[in-house]
């Protein structure tokens, strides 16, 4: 993808990540919400996620038209999940009929340590449930840079706002901003059969980040999702895609931030 341009990867000793996921999609398979997913869960226990719990998607109200329309349909909205028990490395799989995804929280630098889960999972889940294609993969990076993320406990807007790049937001570059409050933009794109969506924002945030839990924050936020929507039969394809996945984000993060970022987390 040539929009972000091909830029050199960076290592940097603070993360601005507060979430990762991965999510791949297929058609319905049945037999993951009519029976009890003992055999998966036996092998996310072994990969390390020994905490299971049953979330029943949808509101009551949706609850209620399936029970009147489709009769109880038992499952049908269940999302499984298994999860670590390690506060400093919260990774969650998560399995429902039409779609499975690895996902990380919090601070987050190991890229080569999630791929490798990652693919541990799907090798097991083709394994058991002989999934025969997948039909969307997606990768998605959210990233927040704020006093937390850079540990700078002075940083105000003024400084969040030479944070993003002119590429992502030349108005912050005009010098007429003094009564900006929020900003956020959208970029949608394609190449072939991969799409992006790049999302930034800029101003101050409420909400739950990852771990932590942040108040009227001036903070910079970069989310990008990058995604295929084809089949895909081979795990191999998977891998590949991947590796597609994290050379554009490594492009798109790079183009979206200054060097005044860059200092902060170095």
């Amino acid at each position: 993808m040539k929009f972000f341009g091909n830029h050199q990867k960076q290592e940097y000793r603070k993360s601005l990540s507060f979430e990762i996921i991965f999510e791949a999609r297929f058609h319905d398979i049945l037999d993951i919400v009519t029976g009890i997913p003992t055999r998966f869960q036996s092998a996310m226990r072994d990969q390390g996620y020994p905490n299971f719990n049953v979330d029943v998607r949808g509101s009551n109200a949706v609850q209620g038209i399936i029970k009147q329309d489709l009769g109880e349909a038992p499952g049908l909205l269940n999302n499984f999940i298994f999860s670590s028990v390690d506060p400093n490395r919260p990774y969650r799989v998560t399995m429902s009929r039409n779609s499975i995804s690895l996902d990380h929280r919090g601070s987050y630098k190991k890229d080569v340590d999630f791929k490798n889960r990652l693919m541990r999972v799907l090798d097991s889940f083709v394994d058991i449930y002989k999934c025969s294609k997948f039909t969307r993969n997606g990768l998605r990076h959210r990233n927040i840079a704020n006093k937390y993320t850079t540990n700078n406990s002075q940083l105000n807007l003024s400084n969040i706002y030479s944070f993003p790049s002119r590429s992502v937001f030349p108005e912050l570059y005009d010098g007429k901003i003094d009564e900006l409050i929020y900003m956020d933009r959208l970029y949608l794109l394609q190449d072939n059969n991969v799409k992006v969506n790049a999302l930034y924002s800029v101003g101050a945030v409420s909400g739950v980040y990852g771990l932590t839990q942040i108040t009227n924050e001036p903070s910079y936020i970069i989310d990008i999702d990058c995604f295929c929507e084809a089949n895909i039969i081979e795990l191999k394809d998977v891998d590949n895609l991947y590796e597609d996945f994290e050379n554009i984000y490594k492009n798109a993060f790079e183009w979206s931030v200054t060097d005044e970022l860059r200092k902060c987390i170095q």
